[in-house]
């Protein structure tokens, strides 16, 4: 809902910034996020290209379940991406362990932002996400 071109040009025009995930309604830059962290099988004799990305990595209990969460993120598809104020792109996977049933749900999110390395590192962007998103917000905006 959120993650549209016009929308995301108006709060950078006015001061704020974005974090948003990028779903299915953007499947061209959903794909390419997805692919870039994920990238398939190459052809014998050749290797892949690598990003260069930064990882973190923060586990939390509460609420009857352990989380894990993982954030890989980078800036080497900005130029890439048709897409307005990205700086960096991110993949978020959660692996969610019920202690009362031991059932394990696991999730992958890929997302976009306004904010640079230099004003957001993986730890702060991984915050912001972990702050906004349990409460089921999708889009995050704040003034610079």
């Amino acid at each position: 809902m959120f993650t549209q071109r016009e929308l995301c040009i108006q709060i950078v025009e006015a001061g704020g910034q974005f974090v948003l995930p990028v779903k299915a309604n953007q499947k061209n830059l959903q794909q390419a996020i997805a692919d870039a962290f994920m990238p398939a099988q190459v052809a014998k004799g050749h290797q892949a290209i690598e990003l260069e990305e930064a990882f973190v990595y923060s586990t939390s209990i509460g609420h009857g379940r352990i989380e894990q969460h993982y954030l890989t993120v980078t800036s080497d598809l900005n130029d890439y991406l048709d897409f307005p104020h990205i700086q960096q792109v991110f993949r978020l996977q959660r692996v969610i362990q019920h202690q009362t049933t031991g059932k394990i749900t696991y999730q992958v999110i890929f997302g976009i932002t306004s904010l640079s390395p230099q004003h957001c590192s993986p730890e702060q962007l991984l915050a912001l996400v972990r702050s906004h998103w349990h409460i089921k917000i999708d889009c995050i905006m704040c003034a610079m």
